[in-house]
């Protein structure tokens, strides 16, 4: 039996072109260029990644099913509302910076500790939004995702309304977890 296809060749141009035109076309697949249309949505939620390295294989395998799953319901004429974005929160990225800067933050001036948190977060940032588009995910991407004013205002907010009604409170509790 002889192999389907004879030859095998990538040229980076084509590859490139084709980028250039699934970005025009993105616009027009995204919930913010399309809007919910009547009829069935599909909304797919994950939890954002945390921007404390670089990403890796196995974070872009699971993208690549849930691309699949997304392009899959779209075909049947579902709205799928899949959106991408970091999450620019906790200790991850202070970890992180600690160790470029080989100090600990209370040893840098605060503001300052601030400024390298974000340049970290922005780079990493920057690299995930590049692999996630080189792999063509169909996500929306939503720069600054947890790190926008409204974001923060939404979370404190809802912060608050929940230490008002008694929800939020300490506590000792049993847990599985050896020092």
């Amino acid at each position: 039996m002889e192999p389907k296809l004879k030859e095998k060749s990538w040229d980076l141009k084509r590859e490139l072109e084709l980028l250039e035109i699934w970005d025009k076309e993105r616009g027009s697949e995204s919930g913010k260029g399309r809007g919910i249309r009547e009829g069935k949505v599909l909304v797919i939620d994950t939890p954002p990644p945390y921007m404390s390295g670089r990403p890796h294989i196995g974070q872009f395998a699971t993208y690549a099913q849930m691309d699949m799953i997304a392009r899959f319901y779209r075909m049947r004429g579902y709205t799928v509302v899949f959106p991408w974005y970091a999450d620019r929160n906790g200790l991850p990225v202070e970890v992180e910076v600690e160790k470029r800067l080989g100090r600990r933050m209370q040893d840098v001036p605060r503001e300052e500790f601030l400024r390298l948190c974000k340049a970290q977060l922005d780079e990493y940032e920057r690299e995930w939004v590049k692999v996630l588009r080189r792999w063509g995910i169909s996500a929306e991407y939503i720069p600054n995702g947890t790190d926008s004013v409204e974001y923060r205002t939404m979370t404190q907010a809802t912060f608050i309304e929940m230490w008002n009604k008694g929800l939020i409170y300490e506590a000792e509790r049993p847990t599985i977890w050896c020092p």
